[in-house]
This record gives C-alpha cells, structure tokens and sequence, in this order.
C-alpha cells in the first residue's frame, strides 16, 4: 500500500525522476491539486465543440508495456496535461489519476495509439470512450507528450543515478579481495597538461575508499585500472540522460495543429543519450565480471574456489546476454522503428548490471570474511561484549597475542560493516554452505533497488566517507614536539629564522664557506633558487623593495618552494595585505596529477582599511564617485549634453551628464553620489550664451559665459 502522496499541478510543483519511480512502483498515489483542476475547468471548451472518437478504431499493433513502465508513462501524461496551456478538460486528467490509483490492470493499456490508449483507460475504469469523448487539443497534447519514452527514461535516469556511487564502493571492495595496488590510481597527465574531470574524480574517490589498507598494495590488474575511465564514462552517460530527463518532464507541451502528424524528435533525443549509457553499462558488466573471477581465483583454498566458481558462473548473468541484449538496442536504435522497445532493452540491461554488482559485492564480501590473515571489524549483536568482560558465551577475552592482522582501509572498512548489516539473521557463507551467496545477491539486490528504504542511506553515508576524508584536507604544519626535533637542533633552527636583511647580501652570508647550509644537498639546491629570484629582481629594478626574512612562516603545510609576504609601507599598518608562495603538489592532492602553482591570497579587507584612512588624510569626504562635474541639462538635448561633457573630459575633468527637466532630479543626483560641481543648461542659459556653475557643498550658484565654462571649472577644481 502506498505510503505517500504525490502532488500534480499545484504551485511551484516539479515532477521529478524519482517521483515517477516512486507512483510507477506504487510507492506513491497520486492527487492533482485542486487549483490546477479549477484552472482546467474555465479555459476548457464547451461540450459541443469535443469530437466523438471513430465508431471503429483503426487496427494497429497493440503495444502493452509493463506495469511499471505504465504507471509511468501515465503520470507523465498526467502532468504534461495538467502544465499544458491548450484546451485540456478535467475529464481526462481525473481519470488518469483514477487509473494511477487503482491497485491493478495497468498492463493492460495500449499505447500504440492516442485512442486506443484512451480506450483501454475508459474500460480499465469501466467507462466508454464515446461518453467522454476529446479534442483535437487533447489529442495533440497526448501525442506530443511521448509519454511512454519519457517514463521509461524517467525510471531508468532514477535506477542509474543510484548506481553512481555504488559502482565505486563495490570496485573498491573487489580492490581489497583482489589485493590490488592503489598505484593504478594514479592517473598521468595528459601531454596538454588537462585530464578528463570525471576519471581524475572516480581515481580520487577509490584512493580515499582504500586509504590506509593494508592489502590493496599487490596485484596490478587491466580490469582494475580501467575502473576511473569506466566509472567515469557511466557518470557522465548518467548526467547527460538525467539532465533530460529533468527538462522534459516539466516542459509543456504545444497541440499540434494537425491531429496524427508529428515529429519523433524527443524520442530520437532520448535514445541518443541513452546509448551511451547502454555502451558505458555493458563495458562496466564485463568489468565487473571480471572482478569477481579474479576475487574468487585470490582464493587459496582450491575446494572452495572451485564451490564458489561454480556457483557464479551457475547463477550470475551471462555475458553473451548481455551483448545480445546491447545488439538489440543499437539495431531499434538505428531503424527507428520502435524506439520504446529500445529504451525498455536498455533498462533491462541497467537492471541485469544491478545483478552484475550485487554478485561482484558479494563476491568480494565471501573472498575478505574467509581470509583469517584479516582483521574484520564485526557488526551487530554478534559483536557486543558484555560489561563483565565476557563474550557472549560467557568466555573470558583470550590475553594471548595473536599474529597481527591485515587491516582494509577506512571507505571499504566501513562499507562491508553497512553490506553486511544487511544480512543481520541470515545464513553466514562457508565452505559447506556456498550456496548461500545466492540468498545474499537476492538480498542486496533489494538494497541496491530505490524502492528499498534504506538505500538513500547506504548511498549518503558512502558519499560522506568520500567528501570527508582526512587525505582530501589541507595539511597543518606540525608543531616543534611533533616535529621529534630535539631542544639543540630547535636552538640551531632559531638562530637562522633571527636573520633578516637584504636579499643578496643575506644571501651571500648564507652561502659563506663556514655555512652549515652547504653540508645539505636540499639546502644548496634552494640557496641556488634564490639567487636566480634575487638576480630576476635586481635586474627589474625592484629588489630594493624586497626583504629576505628568514623567520616568515606559513600556516599550511603545503609549499614546497618560496614564500612571501607583502605589506604597506605607510602611514597605515596592517601587517601583510597579500602572501603567498609555490606548491607543487597541492592541485594532485584533489586531482589526482601534479601540477606545479604559484599561488597568492589577497587581504581585502586591509587593502580597504588602507584605502579609507588614505582618503581620511587628505581631510576629504568619502564620495561614491570619481566624477568631478555633473552636467545637468533641463532638456533631452542628448547632443548638447554630448558637446558639453566632451569639452570637459579633454580639459582632464571628470564629469558625468544627466538629461531631465527637473533640475531637482539633478541636484539630487549630485548629493546622493558626492559630486562637487554642476554645470545647469536650461532654454534661458542656451538663449544668453551662459551656463550655471553650482557648488553643491555650499549651494552656491554663478552664471559665466559658455566659452569660460572649462577654464573657470578648472581654476576652481584647481587642476
């Protein structure tokens, strides 16, 4: 019984994919809003003006989808009806949602056509189609909706999306199983210097799942190493598709004005951003594939190996299938003949890769738990202690040391704790019982469904490990006691960071032939750096405003070269207003490829404080404008206004031009933005040859001849 509501055509209302799984499952049941429906009522026709539908219905192919794909195609029927602007009734939007809420009969519509699907809607709510009746707006609303494509699309970009990220958690536990070396992350750059965005991310994201593991360190694999261009590509394929998707579902549709004939441009689109999809799927299928067998080959129990072989290749999806299935897809896709069987095909392939990573999970799961050389964090009741100190057969912890164990890493610690909560009362696998990983791919293949509840749960804890991760935050520098430095060389440290002076006779000194500094290979090449800056700088003539301060210091850890400061040599004090310096390797630490930087930070607030006590000094106000004369003429003489601004911008004056009658707009004008002067050119001022110079501070108004206008501003501007 659905639990929730979902509501079509009220205000700021959205259709989202999830929405349409959630009603095509019957997760949901749907209302339309009442206001949406009012609205229906007064734009709709009157009764005369709807057309009968034909006594004999055309013969066509019936074209029966599933359930599922039914229930989704109706509701987004249902709310490109309702968003329509055509003439739409309210009939035929209430009974499509009578139709949404019944509890059964919904394979049994036909959309091979517009009538036939309103036909087999009238029956299933034991209606007639004659009695209802539809127009020619409604027709063509129903027809360029694409209803069937679009709610398959809508299913598929939801079951897709959950995958993301499931994809990188189950590769990262078949990367533990598979002792595989996290070097193969390790992405090289490009000869131009760029890398793919998406690949450089899933990289990151599966050195952050196995950060600090102590068994991903061995094995190199090409179906390991392919995992960032795989994932990426399913990423990207995913993002396309559901931008889509997003867009159609709540686009309006316009009635055609010719009832039958119409584009299947939308259908076209849909397919062309399905197949990639579809290729990115079969690709990650035989990967994943791939992943298990070699996790099951790890195996060193060759009885055990030959079980759980077995029963893989017994009970996964086959692969064959699996290109038989993709074949199908490119042919409806390139024929152009039914393009809803091909979007169903491709679903079903997405869903067959569910199976594929419940397996490879799984796999992964049997191939850690039956390793004893790892240590295993254990979960639910099996793992309490009781507060005695016993376990819960009553036995004392054991006191003797144990061979030290291999660890997992953090990501894949905590992501086989929350798979294996799942299976909390189920058969645990061994070696007499292998057969029980087939009731575990059943189980996880209801976990890795969105209709499951606590999927959207899995999914934000797995992204809360990636985004938190301590390996993805700025390092601090350590402080002197976790340096392990000792109080001597602490003191010999002290007296260098004393030193302070000009760049290259400080250098100099450094360099001396008494310089401990000379007795580190690091220390020369550094000291050889600096005489390339400091001659760079003699050479530009500005190393006269350098000092070379040993003691300058950063709060981060993460430079690898020269650091600077700047500050202001004023009246004004505010420590440094910019610093900055080289980092090699910051820009790797989230990207995954190095790429040396020099960067700089700037204090934007001190330059400010610096600024306003700058213009404090010279005893001025504060204006909001650089602008030194408004002209302001009482007219909308753009010319006038053109030849009088010109003549001051020559003369060096800054000034601005405002054309309104009003001339209190002006001097307004003036106040609010602190300009000094104003020139006033009405009819009377034009007609004597004069203008009107007006100091705003004073309200002071002087007439002068239109020739001394420039030379009479600039004795008063003083300039």
């Amino acid at each position: 019984m659905a639990s929730s509501v979902v509501t079509v055509g009220g205000k700021g209302s959205t259709l989202s994919p999830l929405s349409v799984y959630s009603i095509s499952n019957a997760l949901s049941r749907v209302k339309i809003d009442s206001s949406a429906l009012d609205k229906l009522s007064s734009q709709s026709k009157k009764p005369s003006s709807i057309s009968p539908p034909p006594k004999t219905l055309p013969p066509t192919n019936p074209n029966f989808l599933t359930t599922e794909e039914s229930r989704a195609a109706l509701i987004v029927l249902l709310n490109k009806l309702i968003l329509s602007d055509s003439d739409i009734r309210p009939v035929l939007p209430t009974l499509i949602e009578e139709t949404l809420n019944l509890d059964h009969g919904h394979e049994t519509l036909d959309f091979s056509s517009t009538f036939q699907l309103l036909d087999s809607l009238c029956r299933l709510n034991g209606k007639r189609l004659d009695e209802i009746g539809v127009t020619s707006d409604e027709i063509g609303v129903i027809e360029g909706s694409f209803a069937a494509s679009t709610g398959i699309c809508a299913i598929l970009d939801c079951c897709a999306s959950a995958l993301v990220r499931l994809s990188d958690a189950v590769a990262a536990l078949s990367c533990e199983a598979g002792r595989v070396d996290v070097k193969v992350f390790n992405l090289p750059v490009s000869g131009d210097g760029f890398s793919i965005k998406d690949e450089t991310n899933v990289a990151g994201d599966m050195k952050v799942l196995l950060a600090e593991s102590k068994l991903a360190d061995k094995v190199d694999s090409v179906l390991f190493a392919e995992i960032p261009t795989l994932n990426a590509s399913f990423r990207e394929a995913v993002r396309s598709l559901h931008s889509r998707v997003r867009v159609e579902l709540n686009s309006v549709v316009k009635a055609k004005k010719t009832v039958g004939v119409g584009s299947k441009g939308k259908e076209k689109a849909f397919v062309a951003s399905v197949l990639p999809l579809a290729m990115a799927i079969q690709s990650m299928s035989e990967c994943s594939l791939g992943r298990a067998r070699l996790a099951i080959e790890s195996l060193s129990d060759q009885e055990l190996k030959a079980r759980v072989l077995e029963n893989f290749e017994k009970r996964s999806p086959n692969i064959d299938k699996l290109k038989e299935s993709f074949q199908v897809i490119t042919e409806k896709a390139s024929s152009g003949s039914d393009y809803v069987k091909g979007l169903h095909s491709v679903y079903d392939t997405l869903i067959n890769f569910r199976e594929i990573l419940a397996w490879e999970a799984v796999v992964a799961l049997f191939v850690l738990d039956t390793d004893e050389s790892i240590e295993k964090v254990q979960v639910g009741p099996s793992a309490s202690i009781l507060e005695s100190g016993e376990n819960s057969k009553g036995e004392k912890k054991s006191e003797k040391k144990k061979k030290k164990k291999k660890t997992l890493g953090k990501g894949t610690s905590l992501i086989r704790q929350l798979l294996k909560d799942r299976f909390m009362g189920k058969n645990e696998a061994s070696i007499e019982d292998v057969a029980v990983l087939v009731e575990w791919v059943k189980e996880l293949l209801l976990y890795f469904d969105p209709k499951d509840s606590g999927l959207d749960s899995l999914l934000n804890k797995v992204k809360e490990i990636v985004e938190n991760n301590d390996s993805r935050r700025l390092p601090k520098i350590p402080k002197v006691d976790e340096k392990g430095l000792t109080v001597e060389i602490a003191e010999r440290i002290g007296m260098f960071v004393k030193k302070r002076g000009s760049p290259l006779e400080l250098l100099s000194e450094l360099r001396s032939k008494d310089s401990q500094l000379l007795d580190n290979a690091g220390s020369v090449i550094a000291l050889n750096e600096l005489e390339i800056l400091f001659k760079a700088l003699e050479k530009s003539r500005c190393i006269d405003k350098v000092v070379f301060d040993l003691s300058l210091a950063r709060g981060l850890d993460y430079y690898t070269g020269v650091i600077f400061e700047a500050v202001f040599k004023g009246s004004t004090q505010v420590g440094s207003i910019a610093a900055g310096g080289r980092y090699d390797n910051l820009v790797g630490m989230f990207s995954g490829k190095q790429v040396p930087a020099v960067g700089v930070s700037l204090g934007i607030e001190r330059v400010f404080a610096i600024m306003e006590q700058l213009e404090n000094d010279k005893h001025e106000a504060t204006r909001a404008t650089e602008t030194q004369v408004l002209v302001a003429i009482l007219s909308k003489d753009l010319a006038l206004a053109a030849e009088l601004v010109s003549e001051l911008w020559d003369a060096k004056i800054k000034a601005e031009f405002g054309l309104t009658k009003r001339v209190m707009n002006h001097i307004n004008r003036a106040k609010q933005a602190g300009i000094p002067w104003m020139v006033i050119v009405g009819e009377s001022e034009i007609s004597s040859g004069i203008v009107k110079l007006k100091n705003i501070e004073v309200n002071q108004e002087d007439s002068v001849p239109r020739e001394e206008m420039v030379n009479e501003l600039k004795r008063r501007l003083n300039i």
